[in-house]
This record gives structure tokens, C-alpha cells and sequence, in this order.
């Protein structure tokens, strides 16, 4: 082979290997998203008031202490823009035994979520825990969760032992929740978490 067709091939090479760089990390190049492709572009809410005007409603989950079956008991509280609902539920298995329904409001469901708004409650941190279970067996474990047309959206949890992935005040959601069902003392007397 002539020196001259070394070279030809050589140059070909070169330049073919140059375009496929270009072709990779270009500037250029086509198949590099543009700022605007990464936007979200459907309707997703992006914080927690951006579901007061949808089909949505958000959930309190208290767990008492790990222990047998029989005697387990958690308390839910469902807030929705029609609705405020509290249930004692007993066992590891979600048996409801007791609820109190209660109604509500578009302006209260306003309020009370711009409320839990301002504690965190849908903010969320980086934990190796994946969820609650087995942890601070001996306290209480707050479950938070919002749920859009019936797809949960968020999931989020804390423990009375400083362990969970929610970044949220967790005495003051408990409060707000409380606060939603009325004669909350009455309704929990004699319940033991």
C-alpha cells in the first residue's frame, strides 16, 4: 500500500472518529435536550396547595407501639375538601372499629391545607429507612399521605425516635389533624397507643 492511500485512510479515520465525538458530546447536536424539554409538562402539582382545588385529600396514620395483634391500635384521620373522617383501627391488619365521619368544606379544606403547608408536610429527605415498620417500637409512628384522585402522590413518615423521611413538624401536623375532628378526646377515649 502507497504512502499516499496511508494517509487517506489515516485522514478518514481521524475525521470520521472527530464526528462521532461531535456527534456525542456536541453542543450541537440534536439529540441534546433543550432547558425547556425538561420541564414538567403535565398537570403534576408541585407543592401541597396545589391540591386544594383537585380531587384530593391527605392522611394521618398514627401507630401506638409494636405489640400483639390484639391490643395494636392505630388512629386515622382523612381530611378531604367533603369530608373529615376519624378511625381507631385496630391489629397490624387494618381492622376499623370505630369512625366518626364529619363534614367539610372547600374554605376549610383551604385553610387547614395551607396550614399543614407551612409544617412540611409533604417535604420529604434522602433516608436509608424505606419505611416505618419495626422502628421506635416502643413509641408512635406518623404515616403522611396525600392522595390525588385516588392515586397516592406522596408518602412520607416520622417516628417519636427521630428516625423517617419526612421533614415535617410532627407534633404540630398531629395538632392540625386533631384539631379537624371534633370532640377529638372523646372520639380516642380509651384508645392506648
Amino acid at each position: 500500500m502507497s504512502p499516499r492511500k496511508r494517509f487517506v485512510i489515516f485522514l478518514t479515520a481521524v475525521v470520521g472518529f472527530i464526528l462521532i465525538l461531535f456527534l456525542i458530546f456536541g453542543k450541537g447536536s440534536s439529540n441534546t435536550p433543550k432547558k425547556t424539554d425538561t420541564k414538567k409538562t403535565n398537570n403534576t402539582p408541585s407543592s401541597l396547595v396545589d391540591y386544594i382545588d383537585r380531587d384530593s385529600k391527605v392522611i394521618l396514620t398514627v401507630s401506638g407501639r409494636i405489640n400483639g395483634d390484639d391490643v395494636h391500635r392505630q388512629i386515622r384521620i382523612t381530611v378531604s375538601p367533603t369530608d373529615r373522617v376519624a378511625e381507631v383501627i385496630q391489629g397490624y391488619q387494618n381492622n376499623v372499629i370505630k369512625t366518626q365521619n364529619i363534614t367539610n368544606n372547600r374554605q376549610a379544606y383551604d385553610q387547614f391545607m395551607r396550614a399543614l403547608a407551612r409544617t412540611g408536610f409533604s417535604k420529604e429527605r434522602k433516608s436509608s429507612l424505606k419505611d416505618e415498620r419495626g422502628i421506635c417500637p416502643t413509641g408512635q409512628r406518623y404515616v403522611y399521605e396525600i392522595i390525588d384522585n385516588n392515586d397516592q402522590v406522596s408518602r412520607t413518615w416520622a417516628g417519636q425516635c427521630n428516625a423517617g423521611n419526612s421533614l415535617g413538624n410532627a407534633p404540630l401536623i398531629l395538632q392540625l389533624f386533631r384539631n379537624q375532628i371534633t370532640d377529638y378526646g372523646k372520639f380516642v377515649n380509651g384508645v392506648n397507643l
